[in-house]
């Protein structure tokens, strides 16, 4: 068991908030350690944080509801380049359908 006392903590930060989202901690107290290796959405929500002047319950009700996603935003490009296979896969054609109408 990890005291309280030992834990990472932060106030007041130099960038005027503080931002989690199950990203990889950088921290490791005893046997109190992050595995959380996904930092897609942690980014995105720096993102918005940074886009917006003001944020306010509005702002925070559609943060809240954003569904950009940025580790699909890496690799769609290379899968929609699979577009010469569909001839062969009727299924991989309406895979390819629906990725080039995602709204990332």
């Amino acid at each position: 068991m990890v005291g309280t006392s030992e834990l990472p903590s932060l106030s007041n930060p130099p960038e005027g908030y503080i931002a989690h989202a199950n990203n990889l901690p950088n921290y490791c107290v005893g046997t109190a350690c992050g595995s959380f290796k996904m930092p897609y959405i942690y980014r995105r929500v720096i993102d918005l944080i940074k886009g917006n002047g003001a944020i306010d319950v509005e702002y925070m009700k559609s943060m809240q509801m954003d569904v950009k996603n940025l580790q699909a935003m890496k690799f769609i490009d290379y899968l929609l380049k699979l577009d010469e296979a569909t001839e062969q896969s009727p299924e991989l054609g309406l895979a390819l359908d629906l990725l080039s109408n995602w709204i990332l």
